[in-house]
């Protein structure tokens, strides 16, 4: 039953474009973080992505982004060529 009661709050999110429990402000603190780090090549590995509002952005046209969510409806928001998506379960 739990399962099926987080599997269909996550299908009902997924409708809205918007999973972030936080501010877009904090979204850009967090980019301001990443980007300081100055890494350069790379991978992201993005596990119960949602919408992946901040790995999205912070991979838009370098490195590799891997996101993962049990939600196969988030994956029309990983869109550019450096993307991978993949419909599954963390286990």
């Amino acid at each position: 039953m739990e399962k099926e009661v987080i599997h269909n709050f996550w299908s009902s999110r997924a409708t809205t474009g918007q999973s972030r429990w936080t501010s877009r402000n904090f979204v850009e603190y967090e980019l301001n973080v990443l980007r300081n780090l100055k890494l350069e090549n790379t991978k992201v590995l993005d596990l119960g992505c949602g919408f992946g509002d901040l790995s999205r952005e912070y991979c838009k046209s370098e490195g590799e982004l891997h996101a993962i969510d049990m939600e196969p409806l988030f994956a029309k928001w990983f869109t550019e060529s450096n993307h991978f998506f993949e419909d599954s379960e963390v286990t």
